[in-house]
């Protein structure tokens, strides 16, 4: 079992039937499986291993990927796969076939007929961030049949189940399932007791195995994100994304207390904690990395999850 740490905070939103309730803060302590860290948003950095360059550039290879950054272009080629940076354009070729786009941060070629860029990856460690972006073709998340703590592969997805509550605060917490406890009923479920300032579970939804980080995946094409849950106590429902990671200011919505049913989420209902120190953020469906569910000021919980798709 692998253990990441967390932070994020949470506060006011509203739910599908149910009240506007209180304002949650959270930081985070989460098994998770390989790469749950809910703010763990660094560059894994390149190590040099040689100066020759062929342009004036500087060479560095790091797992078999070749970077060469000549006049501020940038070249990684991965298994014969090249991508150019220039600008913030991205460029793949392979066997004669190009692709570009401004949004891409990653190019994967996967044949030298078929040429796909997908937002996500990053990092010196190469293209391991590639969930394409949402079709629409098949919304569910996870419907948790499957007792394990990887979502569902539905249109190139790949996430992780995690939990994660003030470390320093000598509270109990279980969850399943999550890294080494399978779940059962075909159910997420939680319980929290002992917390004064924050705890709660969550999924990430476009997993880096190789760096233990979380990349953004694109649902703009969906409303919002919905799913089943019962719960004792009022939940701030969160939709994290790099650019709210700092202070874990994620966008949000209360879920309120003795909700039993189908929550609908837009995105559109989602705000920002009105005491986050960020500058002012936009909410961009295009770079959503994980989903959470927190306790309001650490309350005391018992709640369960099922069904979570985009919608």
């Amino acid at each position: 079992m692998n253990f990441k740490t967390f932070t994020t905070i949470a506060c006011g939103v509203s739910v599908v039937a149910a009240a506007l309730s209180g304002c949650a803060e959270d930081s985070t302590t989460t098994p998770a499986s390989t790469n749950n860290a809910a703010n763990n948003n660094t560059t894994a950095s390149a190590s040099t291993t040689g100066s020759s360059s062929t342009t004036g550039g500087p060479t560095a290879t790091v797992s078999g990927v070749t970077t060469n950054t000549v006049s501020g272009v940038t070249s990684n080629t991965v298994s014969g796969v090249t991508t150019n940076t220039v600008g913030g354009t991205t460029t793949g070729t392979t066997g004669g076939v190009t692709v570009t786009s401004a949004a891409v941060t990653t190019a994967a070629v996967t044949s030298a007929a078929v040429t796909t860029a997908t937002t996500g990856g990053t990092t010196g460690g190469g293209a391991t961030c590639m969930a394409p972006p949402a079709t629409g073709a098949s919304p569910v998340i996870d419907d948790l049949e499957d007792g394990n703590d990887t979502i569902l592969p539905n249109e190139g997805r790949k996430g992780y189940w995690y939990q994660f509550h003030d470390a320093a605060v000598a509270g109990v917490q279980t969850s399943s399932p999550v890294s080494g406890v399978p779940g059962t009923g075909g159910v997420f479920s939680s319980t929290a007791t002992g917390y004064t300032s924050y705890a709660g579970f969550g999924v990430s939804l476009n997993a880096n195995d190789s760096t233990g980080m979380d990349c953004d995946y694109n649902a703009s094409v969906h409303t919002g994100v919905q799913f089943d849950i019962t719960t004792d106590v009022a939940m701030s429902f969160q939709v994290a994304m790099a650019a709210t990671a700092t202070d874990s200011a994620h966008f949000e919505y209360v879920v309120a207390a003795g909700t039993s049913g189908t929550v609908q989420v837009p995105f559109a209902m989602l705000m920002q904690p009105d005491w986050t120190q960020l500058p002012p953020v936009t909410f961009n469906a295009a770079t959503i990395q994980k989903l959470q569910w927190q306790s309001p000021n650490g309350a005391n919980y018992t709640v369960t999850i099922d069904n979570v798709a985009f919608y």
